[in-house]
C-alpha cells in the first residue's frame, strides 16, 4: 500500500510535516501526531531505529521489519537512514529541516547542539521550526546531564511507588508508559506551538521533561503531600482509593462503592448483611474507612461464591461500579471489544496481513489514520529528497494584533467533567491560555466535596472559571445554548446517555454554532452492550487487562495496582484530540464531535501486548519488571524504608558504564556476560550481584554514584521525595506564589516548558459560580436584575 495506493489521508494534520529523530521516546512521541495525519519522517541510523530491533516479533521472526513495537509505533511514517555524525548525511537532514514544520529529537541532552544541529543553529536556517526535545530529565536543572529511558522516567515520577504489591519490588508499566503519556504531552505541547506559530509566525523549543508530565498527569499524589504531608506507598493487597480485588470462582473482579448509594446498594440491597447495615456502618465513612478490614473480609466471603460475569452483570445492574480483572483474551474476546469494532487487520508488505487495535478515540470528521504501513528501513529516500519544498510556503506572517503570549488565548471552553479525568486535561488547557468555564450545580457531587479544597480540588482546577446552572430544568437548558455560541469546544464525562437526555446532544449544540467542538468521555464508550455500565478509572483499569499486565506473575493478583491510571492517559489523550479538531477547523471552519472512550484509549497504549496475542497466539502474563532487550533492567533494594532504586541497562556502554561504577573487573572477563543475549540469560546472577552492591547504600548515593559513571538509574521516587526534589525546584516546576484567592501557595507548574508561549498559572481553583455574573452578564450581556431572577428560580443553581 504505497505511492497513489494509499487511502486518502483526512487527518487533521494532513498539512504538518515532522521529522523524527533520536530513538524510541522520539518514536512515539511521533507516533500520536502520525495517526492526527501529519506527514512523520522518521530518520533511522543506517542500522535502524532501536525500536525495530525490540521484541516480541511478528511471526516469531526476528529481523528490523517484524518487530511488534516498530509495527505499532512507526506505523503511518515514512523512513530514511541518515548517519548524523557524517558530514553529507547531516547537510541532508537540514534540507529536511528546511521544508518541515517540526523536529521530534530524544537524544541525550546536548548531542546535536555538539553536531550542529541544535536549536539554535536550526532556527537560524528555518525561523518557523518548532523543536521538541523529549529526555527524562529535562534542558535544565541539576539532573539535566542525568541518563534516561521509560524506566527511570516512571522511577522518577511517582508512578512506581503507589501502585503495586507492598512485598515485592516496585513495578514498571508495561508497554513504555513513560514514552508514551511522555509522547502524548508532548504532541499537546507541539500542536500549542503550531497554533501559536500561526498567529505570530515564530517557532520555538519545547523541553519536555517525562519526568516533569509525569509527575504532573498524576498528581494526586504530589497534591495530596502539598495539602496534608501524607506520604502515599503502595498498599499491596489493601484496598486503595476506595477500590478493592477481590477473588471469584474463576478469577478476579474489582470493585469501588465508595459513594453512599454504591455501597448501601451492596451491602444493604445485596448482601442484606446485618451488621453493614446498621449504623455506623450504615452511613459514616469516616468510621467505614477506619473499620475497612472488617468490610473488606465480608466482601470477600460474599463474592467468592460467584462467577466472574455473573457478579459483575448483577453488580453492573445494582449500578455498583465493578469490573471484570481482564487478561488480554478476555478483553479482546469480550462483547463490548467485539460489538465496539476496536480489533482491525492491517498490511505490511513484509509481515503480512495482521491484527491490531484500531484507534484511541473517534473523530467524527478526521479519523484516527494509520493506513500507511510501518516503513521499511530506508524505504523512502528517493521520494523523501525529492519532495524538500522552500519554507516559506509553511510559516504564516505574524498578526500583530495577538495580545498575549499563551498558545491558546482565545479559545472557549465550557467544561462539565468532574471528579479527576476531564478536569485534569482541562486545567491543562486552562494552563495555556483557553478559558475554561466550568459549569456546576447544586445538584451534582463535584469533587470539591471528596478532598481537599486546597490543594486537590484547586491542583486540577486551577486556571478555571465557574458558573452555576441547573440544567434539570427545561429553561436552563435554553440558556446554555446561548452560551454554546460564544464557545469552541464543549466537554463532558458523563455516562454516555446524560447530555441526549438533557437535550444537548451533539446535533442539537451543532444547530446553535455549527463549527462547534464537543467531547464526550464516556467511561465504556456511547455505543456496545456495556455502555451503560456504572464504573471509575479503576474499573476500567481491570476491564482493559491493564491490572492484570501490570506486577509479578508471583504476586498475588490483589495485589496488583489499583490506581485510576485511565485517568490519566483520558486527559492527555482528550487534550490532544482537542488542539487537532481546533487545528482542522480553524483551517475549514469544520467543528466535529470527538469520543474519548476512556477504557479504549487505555487500551490502546498497552496495543503492543495485545498484537502479542492477536499476531502470535501468545496468552501473556503478567510483566513485571522487564524490558526488550535492556539487561541488567529492574528495581534493586537499597538502605532505608521502602528505598529502592531503578537501574536500566540497554547498551554496551551502560553495562561497561555499571562495570565502572561498581568496580567488579571479574564481570568484564566473565563470558557469561559478553553480549545482551547472555546477559538476559544469567540476569538472575547480576541482579544479585547489583543487589550486593545497592544494599548498602542509600537510594540517592546509589543513583548519585551510577549517574556519574553513565547508569541509567534513580531512587524509586514516592510523593515526599518529589515535594523535595532539587532538580524539579530549580526548573520551576514546584514552586511558592501568590495565588488569588488564597495567597501564598505550593502547587505544581506547567507540565512542559515551551521558549515562547510558556503555560503558567494565573489563578486558583473557582468557588462555585464565583463568575456567574461575569459570564451571564459580561458574555451574554444580561442584567444583575435577570441573573438575580433566574437565582431565585433556582436556574442559576
Amino acid at each position: 500500500m504505497r505511492g497513489n495506493l494509499m487511502p486518502e489521508n483526512n487527518g487533521a494534520l494532513k498539512h504538518v510535516k515532522v521529522i523524527e529523530v533520536g530513538g524510541p521516546a522520539a518514536a512515539v512521541c511521533s507516533f500520536w501526531l502520525a495517526g492526527l495525519g501529519a506527514d512523520v519522517i522518521k530518520v533511522e541510523p543506517p542500522s535502524g531505529d532501536r525500536i525495530r530491533t525490540y521484541p516480541p516479533f511478528a511471526n516469531d521472526k526476528e529481523d528490523v521489519e517484524h518487530g511488534i513495537y516498530h509495527l505499532h509505533f512507526d506505523s503511518g511514517k515514512r523512513s530514511i537512514a541518515l548517519d548524523l555524525e557524517n558530514a553529507g548525511d547531516r547537510a541532508q537532514f537540514l534540507e529536511l529541516v528546511r521544508s518541515a514544520d517540526i523536529v521530534i529529537e530524544s537524544f541525550h541532552q546536548g548531542y546535536l547542539e555538539s553536531i550542529g544541529l541544535g536549536y539554535e543553529q536550526l532556527r537560524q536556517l528555518h525561523p518557523g521550526i518548532i523543536l521538541l526535545s523529549a529526555t527524562v530529565f529535562g534542558q535544565s536543572g541539576p539532573h539535566k546531564d542525568f541518563q534516561g529511558d521509560d524506566l527511570i522516567a516512571m522511577a522518577s515520577s511517582g508512578y512506581m511507588s503507589w501502585a503495586g504489591d507492598n512485598e515485592m519490588a516496585p513495578c514498571v508499566a508495561p508497554s513504555f508508559q513513560g514514552y508514551q503519556l511522555g509522547g502524548l504531552i508532548g504532541s499537546f505541547a507541539i500542536l500549542s506551538a503550531l497554533r501559536y506559530r500561526r498567529s505570530t509566525g515564530i517557532g520555538q523549543w519545547i523541553d519536555l521533561s517525562l519526568q516533569q508530565a509525569l509527575i504532573f498527569l498524576y498528581g494526586g499524589s504530589v497534591l495530596q503531600y502539598l495539602g496534608s504531608r501524607d506520604v502515599v506507598r503502595r498498599v499491596g493487597s489493601q484496598p486503595f482509593g476506595g477500590a478493592s480485588i477481590y477473588a471469584v470462582q474463576d478469577g478476579h473482579i474489582i470493585i469501588a462503592p465508595f459513594s453512599k448509594r454504591a455501597w448501601q446498594a451492596m451491602e444493604i440491597g445485596w448482601m442484606e448483611d446485618p451488621l453493614l447495615s446498621e449504623e455506623p456502618y450504615k452511613s459514616d465513612q469516616e468510621y467505614r474507612r477506619a473499620h475497612a478490614d472488617v468490610i473488606a473480609a465480608l466482601y470477600e466471603g460474599f463474592i467468592s461464591d460467584f462467577n466472574m460475569w455473573d457478579f459483575v452483570n448483577e453488580a453492573q445492574e445494582r449500578h455498583i461500579p465493578v469490573a471484570p480483572v481482564s487478561t488480554p483474551s478476555i478483553f479482546l474476546e469480550s462483547e463490548q471489544t467485539k460489538a465496539r469494532g476496536l480489533i482491525v487487520e492491517r498490511e505490511h508488505p513484509v509481515a503480512g496481513n495482521y491484527k491490531t487495535l484500531k484507534a484511541p478515540f473517534i473523530l467524527s470528521k478526521t479519523p484516527w489514520n494509520l493506513s500507511r504501513p510501518a516503513p521499511q528501513l530506508d524505504e523512502h529516500r528517493v521520494e523523501i529528497l525529492s519532495d524538500i519544498q522552500p519554507q516559506g510556503s509553511r510559516t504564516s506572517a505574524i498578526n500583530k494584533e495577538r495580545s498575549g503570549d499563551l498558545p491558546l488565548e482565545g479559545v472557549r471552553i465550557l467544561d462539565f467533567t468532574r471528579v479527576r479525568s476531564g478536569p485534569t486535561g482541562t486545567s491543562i488547557l486552562g494552563d495555556y491560555g483557553a478559558q475554561v468555564i466550568k459549569i456546576e450545580s447544586n445538584l451534582i457531587d463535584t469533587f470539591r466535596q471528596l478532598e481537599l479544597r486546597v490543594p486537590q480540588f484547586d491542583g486540577i482546577n486551577r486556571d478555571k472559571e465557574s458558573i452555576e446552572l441547573n440544567l434539570k430544568d427545561p429553561r436552563a437548558r435554553d440558556l446554555f445554548l446561548e452560551l454554546v455560541k460564544h464557545a469552541d469546544v464543549i466537554i463532558e464525562n458523563f455516562t454516555y446517555q446524560v447530555m441526549d437526555n438533557l437535550g444537548l446532544s451533539y446535533e442539537e449544540l451543532r444547530s446553535a454554532k455549527e463549527d462547534i467542538i464537543v467531547v464526550g468521555m464516556p467511561p465504556m464508550g456511547k455505543t456496545g452492550p456495556f455502555n451503560w455500565w456504572t464504573t471509575y478509572g479503576q474499573q476500567l483499569m481491570g476491564y482493559s487487562g491493564g491490572i492484570y499486565l501490570w506486577g509479578y506473575e508471583e504476586s498475588p493478583m490483589e495485589a496488583h495496582p489499583k490506581i485510576p491510571y485511565p485517568d490519566d492517559v483520558a486527559a492527555a489523550q482528550m487534550d490532544m484530540a482537542i488542539l487537532a479538531a481546533l487545528e482542522h477547523r480553524d483551517g475549514t471552519g469544520e467543528g466535529q464531535y470527538i469520543e474519548v472512550a476512556q477504557v479504549e484509549g487505555l487500551a490502546y497504549v498497552f496495543a503492543p501486548l495485545y498484537m502479542d496475542t492477536l499476531i502470535n497466539g501468545r496468552e501473556l502474563k503478567p510483566l513485571g519488571n522487564s524490558h526488550p532487550v535492556a539487561a541488567p533492567f529492574g528495581v534493586y533494594r537499597a538502605q532505608g524504608y521502602d528505598g529502592w532504586v531503578a537501574i536500566s541497562c540497554e547498551t554496551d556502554d551502560h553495562w561497561n558504564a555499571l562495570l565502572g561504577a561498581l568496580d567488579d573487573s571479574d564481570w568484564a572477563e566473565d563470558s557469561r556476560f559478553g553480549t545482551h543475549a547472555l546477559r538476559r540469560e544469567n540476569a538472575a546472577e547480576i541482579d544479585a550481584q547489583i543487589t550486593e552492591w545497592t544494599s548498602q547504600r542509600t537510594p540517592r548515593q546509589a543513583m548519585t554514584l551510577l549517574q556519574k559513571a553513565g547508569v541509567p538509574a534513580f531512587e524509586v521516587s514516592n510523593n515526599e521525595d518529589i515535594y523535595h526534589d532539587l532538580h524539579l525546584r530549580e526548573r520551576g516546576f514546584l514552586r511558592r506564589e501568590a495565588i488569588d484567592p488564597h495567597g501564598e501557595v505550593e502547587f505544581r507548574g506547567p507540565l512542559v516548558e515551551m521558549s515562547e508561549s510558556p503555560g503558567r498559572v494565573r489563578m486558583a481553583g473557582p468557588e462555585q459560580g464565583a463568575q456567574n455574573e461575569k459570564i451571564f452578564g459580561g458574555l451574554l450581556g444580561m442584567s444583575d436584575a435577570e441573573i438575580e431572577r433566574l437565582k431565585s428560580e433556582k436556574i442559576i443553581y
